[in-house]
């Protein structure tokens, strides 16, 4: 797996949530924010995948774009990824390699991770082109 250090000034993410849920639940999540913006005429080559939290109650999720690509008519919830360093995996193999590739990043002893929100990045139309993002010190 590729990996990489970025450091970034923080970003903005509108999109739609899940509270509570499983993983099982995200795929449907992209499918209702793809005919959302279909019918915006929303066109973006970036969207993020933001997990906000995860425990025994279930997982907080938000699949979305850059909040200023959203109109403000649409009901969305805006989530601030934080300043910082992240450690960045590209995922090989596409979606279905998504929590192997957190797990790997999650796992790496080469570096300190803080407490934040790790996210998906999809860059272009081709969901097999993504990275994974995991807050580091």
């Amino acid at each position: 797996m590729q990996t990489r250090i970025e450091e970034i000034d923080g970003l903005v993410v509108k999109g739609l949530s899940i509270h509570q849920g499983k993983t099982s639940d995200i795929p449907e999540k992209w499918e209702e924010l793809a005919n959302v913006l279909e019918g915006y005429n929303v066109s973006q080559d970036v969207s993020y995948g933001v997990c906000i939290q995860m425990n025994e109650d279930g997982l907080d999720y938000v699949a979305g774009i850059d909040d200023h690509l959203l109109p403000d008519e649409i009901t969305a919830v805006t989530v601030k990824i934080p300043k910082g360093r992240y450690l960045v995996g590209k995922v090989d193999g596409g979606i279905g390699q998504i929590q192997e590739t957190f797990r790997k990043l999650f796992s790496n002893q080469d570096v300190t991770h803080r407490p934040s929100m790790s996210f998906e990045k999809y860059i272009g139309q081709d969901i097999h082109d993504i990275e994974a993002w995991v807050p580091i010190v």
